[in-house]
């Protein structure tokens, strides 16, 4: 066994293909996928296997796979709870609080994303990634700026390119000054049987204009 989840992931007998089973409990650490196409699963799910960022970052970032020569890697994250994420600095902006993607394919599965704050992409941020979401539930995300909330675009999911797939997932009770479910700048969204619910655009200006798409703003998309 591994004192962390990150340590598994890292060791040198970790090889593509390979799947990280993960005890219950719960994981102050946030997780970095460089490269490695393996599955991190849970053995119990996700009431019970969480990992808490503790506002120290995105709780799960999923980088440089082109760069290390795996763009069609596939690494996938299974039946976990991710909270606690703050997002990481990109483009002067935090995004990605509990997940952060650039360049490269992630799939969660049978995980929950709640409680995570970030100015862009509370839940998930993806910068020309390839994201795909099965079975998730992504809820009580906030994304706006230290200052203001009105500035937050993405409660839920924030995309710029490439493709975000929802499928038997709920987005609920999420908060963003634009998107407050989903905000896609020239990505393409494919949804199945998923659902996008109560989700809340907060006021973006002392006029009292309110924000714009509760569930889903498009822009070039």
């Amino acid at each position: 066994p591994y004192t962390t989840i990150q340590y598994a992931l890292d060791a040198p007998s970790t090889r593509h293909g390979d799947t990280i089973a993960v005890m219950p409990g719960t994981y102050q650490e946030t997780l970095h996928f460089t490269g490695q196409a393996v599955t991190v699963q849970s053995m119990d799910g996700p009431e019970v296997t969480i990992i808490d960022a503790s506002r120290q970052g995105s709780v799960v970032s999923f980088t440089n796979y082109a760069r290390t020569g795996n763009a069609l890697a596939s690494p996938i994250l299974r039946g976990f709870t991710l909270t606690g994420g703050s997002g990481t600095a990109w483009k002067d902006m935090r995004s990605g609080g509990g997940v952060f993607v650039v360049d490269a394919t992630a799939g969660l599965e049978d995980c929950i994303l709640a409680g995570n704050r970030a100015a862009l992409g509370a839940g998930v941020f993806s910068d020309g990634g390839t994201v795909t979401l099965l079975g998730c539930t992504l809820r009580d995300n906030i994304a706006g700026t230290k200052y203001r909330l009105q500035d937050g675009h993405g409660g839920a999911v924030y995309a710029r390119g490439g493709a975000v797939g929802l499928n038997q997932t709920v987005v609920l009770s999420n908060k963003a000054g634009r998107g407050a479910g989903l905000y896609l700048d020239g990505a393409r969204l494919d949804a199945v049987k998923s659902k996008v619910l109560a989700n809340v655009t907060e006021v973006r200006d002392l006029h009292g204009h309110p924000g714009e798409g509760g569930g889903l703003y498009a822009h070039g998309a």
